[in-house]
């Protein structure tokens, strides 16, 4: 696959990741499973035999595919089923590769070396969950102090 012919189907990909000029969580378009599964058919299963027994796969990726979490490559040939009255619902059967292998992208090769000499935190360190504004535009905001059970 040539450089170009990457970067259109990373830019396909994307249109779901990055949607552009959209006012609900409705309006971002499907993710392409079959593009994405022809990614990986490309990519990936060619060189399985190498890591399909490993838990963890650390991923140095160049150019367009920089830009694409592998964890969202699709191993197996799926069609999308239509949506429900649950947004996002239809991807809950979709065979990512995040579902059986966890995927860490480095940005070189020379970053394990690095993390390799690194000194080990202290184990006084105490676990740190976030989140983050459930909002997208103002207008949703507006809607929610509506609606908030707290004030």
């Amino acid at each position: 696959m040539g450089r170009e012919a990457l970067k259109k189907v990373v830019n396909q990909l994307r249109l779901a990741l990055a949607p552009r000029e959209v006012s609900s969580l409705g309006d971002i378009p499907d993710f392409d499973v079959k593009e994405a599964h022809e990614l990986y058919k490309q990519l990936l299963e060619p060189v399985q035999i190498g890591w399909k027994d490993a838990k963890n796969l650390f991923v140095v990726a160049h150019g367009p595919l920089g830009h694409l979490p592998f964890s969202l490559l699709v191993k197996e040939p799926v069609r999308l089923p239509a949506e429900g009255d649950l947004l996002f619902a239809n991807y809950r059967d979709v065979p990512w590769l995040a579902k059986s292998h966890a995927v860490t992208m480095l940005p070189s090769v020379e970053s394990l070396e690095t993390l390799r000499d690194t000194q080990a935190t202290s184990s006084k360190r105490k676990p740190f969950v976030g989140f983050g504004d459930p909002y997208f535009n103002p207008l949703q905001a507006e809607e929610g102090k509506k609606k908030t059970l707290f004030k």
